[in-house]
């Protein structure tokens, strides 16, 4: 009974140490797992620190590359702007040029006489001095030489007693005709138009005297810019009665029979048209109170390769283009 009992209690404490063994491991084992669950902890907070790391780097890259586009564009913009401005400034250049006014053919909706009424200074105001567009409101700011600017066309007295005129060109350079007579029953019509296509108009001035034949154009001149841009005036007929264009004398003599300086024809009318200048004859006679009238009409051409070359001379500045019926209809209808 005794060692019965005594085996017993060599069981229990074999049991016990067994047991003993068991606990000891476990808490190794938990003891390990939660080293190692440390560890890995340390370890996943060090890979989310280098991800962290990682991310803030690329982060940064990504804000370095954004800034550098925004530089470039920032540069870009600038370039874009000289750009804009460069344009701008041609826009300003071309917003200070227009087409110059024209104020021409005016026998197409009117007499010849009605146009000297209408259109000459002397007859609406004869001691008038000043801008002419004062009195006559169609040559009020006009812009003769495409600038944009208007230019004024002043009338002026001659110490020889007649009227001249004076344009100081806003683009440059000026003209001055010189005195013309002014009796009461005489005048200056002034047209103007871009012949040449040029941007500047040509500038017409014919001075009428309206005789009991009727009117009678002379000392005429066409003022053209040569390429210099210098004025000169190209006169068609002076204060003499001198044809400037040889050609055109040519052509009197041979439909009248005698010189035109023997026997001056009336030059009824002179106008400027888109096609030169065109010039109304009569050939008519006039025998105290009956009168016939025989008109022909010619045209003259600017030769602008010259007048623009700055080489025309008085003598050449025209070329002579014929007579035809057709002008006489397109030019003067009033008068047919």
């Amino acid at each position: 009974m005794k060692r019965k009992a005594i085996i017993m209690m060599i069981s229990l404490f074999a049991a016990a140490a067994i047991c003993g063994c068991g606990s000891s491991n476990v808490a190794g084992e938990t003891e390990t797992a939660v080293e190692a669950e440390t560890d890995s902890s340390d370890h996943t907070e060090q890979l989310f620190d280098k991800e962290t790391d990682d991310n803030e780097t690329e982060s940064g890259k990504g804000l370095n590359d954004s800034d550098g586009k925004e530089s470039e564009s920032e540069v870009k913009g600038s370039d874009a702007d000289e750009s804009v401005s460069e344009e701008t400034a041609g826009n300003a250049d071309e917003a200070g040029k227009s087409e110059p006014a024209g104020l021409y053919l005016l026998t197409k909706d009117l007499y010849i006489e009605d146009v000297i009424d209408k259109y000459t200074v002397n007859q609406q105001d004869q001691g008038f001095t000043g801008d002419i567009g004062d009195v006559i409101a169609d040559y009020k700011n006009v812009d003769l030489d495409g600038d944009g600017t208007a230019d004024i066309i002043k009338r002026y007295r001659d110490p020889s007693g007649g009227y001249g005129y004076s344009i100081d060109f806003s683009s440059g350079g000026n003209i001055d005709t010189g005195a013309f007579s002014a009796s009461p029953n005489e005048g200056e019509v002034i047209e103007f138009y871009d012949m040449d296509k040029d941007n500047i108009d040509e500038i017409l001035i014919t001075h009428y005297t309206i005789s009991t034949a009727g009117p009678m154009a002379w000392q005429t001149s066409m003022y053209a810019r040569d390429s210099l841009g210098s004025w000169s005036g190209f006169p068609i007929i002076d204060e003499d009665n001198n044809l400037y264009c040889q050609r055109f004398a040519d052509f009197i003599e041979e439909r009248a029979g005698i010189s035109f300086y023997d026997q001056p024809q009336r030059l009824a009318g002179i106008e400027m048209t888109e096609d030169g200048i065109a010039i109304l004859i009569d050939f008519g006679m006039k025998d105290g109170p009956s009168q016939t009238l025989d008109y022909e009409a010619v045209l003259l051409k600017p030769d602008f390769d010259k007048i623009n070359g700055g080489i025309a001379t008085k003598r050449d500045a025209f070329e002579f283009e014929g007579a035809s019926e057709s002008y006489i209809k397109a030019y003067w209808p009033k008068e047919t």
